[in-house]
């Protein structure tokens, strides 16, 4: 700052100097000149809406990789996640499609491979969406379009999973009908709440997995439900940054493994012939039928 003084002193007493000259001098221009020494490099004068290149051009920091999540000092999203961590979330999203995709290759099956299909959907969703927050690409982390594509793929991926584990076209129109009223929730302005939103995601989730209990799939409803809770809590931002130091979502992932395994060993003991005999034989459609 006190070189800044000093600059425009200078400059001053130069532009006073040549006041009644004929040709005044071009000192008046160095006013505009700022000097480098004379910014301020705290983040704390940043605006919040600053794009993250702006913020490394202008605190001359880049923590990419670096396992350090750089924070204004008034944060909006208290649990965000290094950069590390958020290419590690979309690492581990590869994992439960690679399960479904190696137990359809050494046993093909046409259900497993409606599971495997319904996954690789929702894969390049939320691979970029867990990518471009590692590169800071998003001003809210949790309320973006590529955060509720990603949720609304899983609504898809619920419609899809319950046809391949309940062989009942009338209980894949059901579920189907239900995740297209969470795509439509998901999308809507007021839906900024990113709790909210998980709800009937989870929803979704029960719905499809539901089939593997009325069929006497005892233990692969057990394994699904158990993993996918137990990476849940992991999942939970509270419990994500005070038990796993942030990398729980990467162990939800991970976790997902077991969930994956479960789901194609429940859909392997029905067949394609299978679909629609449900139907047949329930209650609800013979009244319907007359």
């Amino acid at each position: 700052m006190i070189g800044c003084s000093i600059s425009t002193a200078s400059a001053s007493l130069m532009y006073a100097g040549n006041v009644g000259s004929p040709e005044p001098s071009r000192a008046p221009a160095r006013l505009v000149y700022k000097s480098p020494r004379c910014r301020s490099r705290s983040p704390k004068r940043l605006s919040r809406s600053s794009s993250w290149e702006e913020l490394s051009l202008k605190t001359g920091r880049n923590d990419f990789l670096k396992g350090d999540s750089w924070r204004q000092e008034e944060e909006e999203d208290p649990f965000e996640m290094t950069a590390s961590q958020e290419v590690a979330n979309a690492i581990t999203m590869l994992f439960p499609v690679c399960v479904l995709g190696y137990y359809c290759w050494i046993k093909p099956h046409n259900l497993v491979a409606t599971l495997l299909v319904a996954a690789s959907m929702h894969l390049p969703a939320s691979f970029t969406y867990h990518l471009s927050c590692a590169f800071r690409r998003y001003e809210k982390r949790l309320d973006n379009d590529m955060r509720r594509l990603d949720q609304s793929l899983q609504h898809i991926v619920g419609a899809f999973n319950s046809l391949a584990l309940s062989g009942s076209l009338i209980y894949f129109l059901l579920n189907s009908a239900f995740n297209m009223y969470g795509v439509v929730q998901l999308w809507k302005p007021e839906t900024s709440n990113d709790g909210k939103r998980w709800k009937l995601v989870m929803v979704s989730v029960l719905l499809y997995t539901a089939p593997m209990l009325w069929r006497g799939d005892n233990l692969n409803y057990f394994l699904a439900l158990t993993s996918i809770g137990f990476g849940g809590i992991s999942f939970v931002p509270a419990y994500n940054t005070t038990y796993f130091g942030g990398w729980g979502h990467s162990l939800f992932h991970t976790v997902l493994i077991v969930f994956a395994y479960a789901l194609q060993d429940s859909a392997r003991k029905l067949n394609v012939e299978d679909i629609g005999r449900f139907d047949q034989e329930h209650l609800y459609l013979r009244i319907i039928a007359g």
